[in-house]
């Protein structure tokens, strides 16, 4: 019997079995078609010489030799006389030159790859083979002929369980009887191969056996992400054999899972808190191992999957944002109360910021948040806050009552509107200065006590003018547009808070947000905006509040107003103020520009064109009224500035802004000879010494060529 090479013995079980028992020599065939049992085609071999076992299909031969065929063609053939036992099983042992061979014996080819000492598993198309057996050298203890035909000695199941023992047992349970401990189990040789094969534990193929029969798992590992099901490896969890556990798993759930996931139940981490599934070992009540539907293999999205068993904690009543109740919970174990993943407070921090030191902290925060949020309930904001704040503050009792001016408050439900609830600048948690009248007189300053309410002692905002009347004046003797609308209509708390404020004037809000309530579209959307706003001015840099003497509520006249910063407008010289474009001697600034912002240069309200137009309506029509039937190009064109410039004052008296002057404005566009003049108009060019606007009128005119009627 031929001994096999050190790393095949250590594979071929009963393999090089198929060397001991054979049939009778028969009649010799002349082309024998034979089986190969190792190696199997396509073997990367990596010692040489290499051993062949094979067995012949048929009649017996009486001689049969194996022919070593480089398939490069580099070396010449050789032959080497194989081993025959009883006519039906050979063996040889074969020398092998590096590269591809071809073993040929009879009619069949053994394909080969011959790499001295490879480490590797696979190059190409071959692949390292694995044989069957530890330390076994024949056939015998599997195979027996009888009547010429090679046989089992036992059957399948009962052979190999002479030296393999499978099945996962327990010492809670025996081993489960189910379908596939009666119907697969005891077909071996429906997953392995019995002699070689190139998979681990001689399995027929690469792909995983169980995939075909469990044709759900198949689908969804298809689309698993999960390593070990992505990967169709089905034996890091089950037992392919027998088990004592549900789903022929090799051990409890949890310990199961732990092998991969060792920090779902570390002991090492001392938690605090467990969640129950986990703590009872019942990964599967939220996981399903196979099924990627949902994020982490759970059974149904969070927080559905939570609201089974946590039926009155609904994650989404947190002000309606958290999607998840991971986002502040441990699905697993934690080293905080309630497997949240920090202490209760940092928890929240995380999310809603540290509150900056203060002159006074409520007490309640040194216990946590939840000393007074409920984290699950939905938020109410201040009508949950005489239950919230009556834990503690005896809102019925007659201290409180005096606490608050002396007024009876039956029903208390706006704590926050006075007071911060967490910390505060200023005393008693007060969200802001008190006023006044507050703060010596209490609140019966402007306050009545009614039967059932507490009542203002004047309509309306008459309160305040009882001692701010000097601000806001009586607007009946005022013009309309000279008067802050508010102020008006007697409506102070519109802008102002009566109680308390961290403002100046216990404003609502800064100036320019608090003025964009109502006039928001002075500055929405507009590109570029006044300089005052960005060197921190405010509405109240150009603009009184109540009442002015300028419309609309400017502190001074227009023009003055804008000259204290832009200076330049105006010349230094006053004898040159009869020289200011007409809009800016009448102290019109806003005919022209925009003094919040705008989207043009220079601030402009309109297009240049469309502000000269906006003024000079009577360039195109007659002294009728009527308009010109003949216009000049660009006046027609709506282009007033092809002749014209905008400015703030002439260079000279009646220049009129013109890009050029005189009638040198008109040979920028035209050029004519004096022969192409009729000969009755020379002399008339040579009277008014070419001067075109003599007889044309530059905008329009009723008659053609722009002349003008007298001509």
């Amino acid at each position: 019997m031929p001994i096999l090479p050190p790393r095949a013995r250590s594979s071929l079980l009963p393999l090089a079995l198929l060397c001991g028992l054979v049939l009778c020599a028969g009649r010799f065939a002349r082309a024998a078609e034979v089986v190969w049992v190792y190696p199997p085609p396509n073997a990367l071999i990596t010692e040489t010489p290499v051993v062949l076992l094979g067995y012949v299909l048929g009649a017996p031969q009486v001689e049969l030799e194996a022919k070593v065929v480089s398939a490069d063609g580099s070396t010449a053939p050789q032959r080497e006389a194989l081993y025959l036992f009883k006519g039906k099983l050979f063996s040889g042992s074969l020398p092998l030159q590096p590269g591809r061979n071809n073993v040929v014996v009879g009619e069949s080819v053994l394909p080969l790859l011959y790499r001295p000492g490879f480490e590797g598993d696979r190059e190409g198309e071959f692949r390292v083979p694995r044989a069957h057996g530890v330390g076994l050298e024949n056939c015998s203890p599997c195979h027996g002929f009888a009547r010429g035909e090679l046989t089992l000695k036992k059957q399948p199941e009962q052979l190999c369980r002479e030296c393999h023992k499978v099945g996962t047992e327990s010492l809670r349970g025996v081993t489960k009887v189910n379908a596939h401990t009666r119907d697969v189990t005891p077909d071996c040789l429906r997953c392995h191969d019995p002699h070689a094969s190139f998979e681990a534990a001689l399995m027929r193929s690469a792909e995983s056996p169980c995939l075909p029969c469990h044709a759900d798992k198949a689908e969804e590992s298809a689309l698993a992400s999960h390593p070990v099901v992505g990967t169709q490896r089905c034996t890091p969890c089950h037992d392919p054999h027998s088990s004592s556990y549900p789903a022929l798993l090799k051990g409890e759930p949890l310990s199961l899972c732990r092998t991969c996931h060792k920090d779902v139940a570390d002991p090492d981490r001392y938690p605090r808190s467990y969640h129950r599934p986990v703590e009872e070992g019942k990964c599967f009540d939220c996981h399903r191992p196979h099924d990627v539907q949902n994020r982490d293999y759970l059974r149904q999205p969070v927080p559905d999957l939570c609201r089974n068993c946590h039926k009155g904690e609904d994650a989404l009543a947190h002000r309606g944002k958290l999607e998840e109740c991971r986002a502040c919970h441990t699905p697993h174990l934690s080293k905080s109360k309630h497997l949240l993943a920090a202490d209760v407070s940092t928890v929240c921090v995380s999310c809603h910021g540290v509150f900056p030191a203060g002159v006074s902290n409520h007490p309640a925060m040194r216990e946590g948040c939840v000393a007074c949020h409920n984290p699950h309930a939905e938020a109410r904001g201040a009508v949950e806050s005489e239950k919230v704040c009556g834990r503690c503050h005896r809102l019925s009792d007659e201290g409180f009552r005096w606490t608050h001016g002396e007024l009876a408050m039956p029903k208390v439900s706006q704590c926050t509107f006075c007071h911060e609830p967490h910390v505060s600048p200023y005393p008693h948690l007060l969200r802001g200065k008190v006023h006044y009248p507050l703060q010596k007189g209490g609140c019966k300053t402007c306050h009545d006590q009614g039967l059932d309410a507490v009542t203002l002692k004047y309509e309306g905002s008459k309160n305040c003018l009882r001692c701010h009347g000097q601000i806001t004046g009586t607007s009946t003797i005022m013009e309309a547009d000279k008067v802050h609308k508010p102020v008006t209509q007697v409506d102070c708390i519109a802008c102002h808070n009566p109680h308390l404020g961290v403002r100046d004037y216990f404003l609502l809000e800064e100036p320019v947000v608090l003025c964009g309530w109502c006039h928001g579209t002075l500055l929405r959307g507009v590109a570029k905006q006044h300089g005052i706003f960005k060197e921190g001015g405010t509405c109240y840099s150009c603009h009184r509040p109540h009442i002015s003497d300028f419309r609309p509520l400017l502190k001074r006249p227009q023009t003055e107003l804008c000259t204290r910063c832009h200076m330049a407008v105006l010349p230094e010289d006053p004898g040159r103020r009869r020289l200011l474009h007409g809009v800016v001697e009448q102290g019109r600034c806003s005919g022209c520009h925009n003094p919040h912002g705008t989207n043009s240069d220079n601030l402009l309200s309109d297009t240049p064109d469309a502000l000269c137009a906006g003024c000079h309506r009577d360039v195109v029509l007659d002294a009728q009224g009527a308009p010109l039937a003949y216009l000049h190009g660009p006046v027609g064109a709506g282009s007033c500035t092809a002749c014209h410039v905008l400015g703030h004052s002439h260079q000279q008296r009646d220049d009129l802004f013109l890009r050029a002057s005189g009638s040198r404005i008109c040979g920028l566009c035209h050029s004519t000879p004096e022969q192409h003049v009729p000969q009755r108009y020379r002399s008339k060019m040579r009277e008014v010494r070419n001067d075109c606007m003599a007889c044309h009128d530059p905008h329009g005119a009723s008659n053609a060529f722009l002349m003008k009627p007298a001509l």
